[in-house]
């Protein structure tokens, strides 16, 4: 059949003791995003859901389809009184900024980072730490103010339209919208970005994937409230944009790292399993049973 011949020739192998084991090439498969066609497509999350939040941090894999004035990847809030990811005017400039109940603005800009028809991945945090914005994992720029989503009062929680009338809807891509009640670090933030999550992460409060839709809604991963989707909002299959953002990816990497371990163990080559135990931790840093075989590896290596 045309496509296991696809899958056999396209894919990575890992060798063990054991057999071999073929990984196959994310180019045969493909994954669910949302789209949002510009013309008043958008989501809506449940109202003042993470108004209490002092801190936290929001990402999401972004591709601008099209740069409309003003247009919004998220706008949590009301008009005067949000935090909102923008672009600037119909330019490349992306903006990140949080109007406080005072109105009074925060803003972080950076010029010329909208890779316009490119997927990208978008991180922001606010709160006590003050205001970052990370793209690709990359820092590209900070603010001083302290404050975070408990500055945003009432309002609605839009994903690709504005609190703002005049201003245009989003036209292009997203995935991956995440929502944690911390500010993460740079390190976390990259770390996780490549990766598709379990929804039990701690601090991990939000999580749409936008894989799967029930009618108009998408569910939370989290287990918390769905959002909903309106005028024309819709899922769309692209190659995927990581190879571990693919369901049952990293599981089948773990698995194979572990055989591998298991396999150098048995055969008495203690600093090979150890590695390959701590490759397989790396995939799945809460897993007890790995950390365990990892340790009696490293004992019995005396590393």
């Amino acid at each position: 059949h045309p496509f296991f011949i696809q899958i056999a020739l396209k894919c990575t192998t890992l060798l063990s003791l054991w057999g071999v084991f073929c990984i196959p090439s994310i180019s045969a498969q493909t994954m669910n995003v949302l789209y949002l066609d510009g013309n008043g497509a958008h989501t809506q999350l449940p109202a003042e859901m993470f108004h209490q939040f002092t801190g936290s941090t929001i990402e999401a894999w972004v591709k601008w389809e099209k740069i409309q004035s003003w247009s919004r990847v998220f706008d949590f809030g009301r008009e005067g009184n949000a935090l909102v990811v923008q672009s600037e005017k119909s330019s490349r400039t992306l903006n990140f900024a949080l109007y406080d109940r005072a109105g009074k603005r925060h803003r972080i800009q950076a010029k010329n980072a909208i890779p316009v028809g490119q997927w990208f991945h978008l991180a922001v945090s606010s709160g006590s730490q003050g205001m970052a914005l990370y793209i690709n994992g990359e820092l590209r720029g900070t603010d001083s103010y302290t404050g975070g989503l408990d500055q945003v009062t009432n309002g609605q929680y839009y994903i690709g339209r504005s609190n703002w009338p005049k201003d245009k809807p989003f036209q292009g891509y997203l995935s991956e919208f995440r929502i944690w009640n911390q500010q993460r670090s740079q390190m976390q933030i990259q770390r996780t970005m490549e990766r598709r999550l379990t929804g039990q992460e701690p601090g991990l409060v939000a999580y749409w994937r936008f894989d799967q839709q029930q009618n108009d809604q998408i569910t939370d991963a989290t287990g918390n409230q769905p959002t909903h989707l309106t005028q024309n909002a819709r899922l769309v299959s692209v190659p995927p944009l990581a190879r571990y953002l693919i369901p049952g990816e990293m599981e089948k990497d773990k698995l194979a790292r572990q055989t591998s371990a298991a396999a150098h163990f048995e055969r008495g080559a203690y600093i090979a399993s150890y590695r390959d135990y701590q490759a397989a931790l790396d995939l799945v840093p809460g897993d007890a049973q790995i950390r365990t075989s990892m340790l009696q590896a490293l004992k019995n290596g005396r590393i």
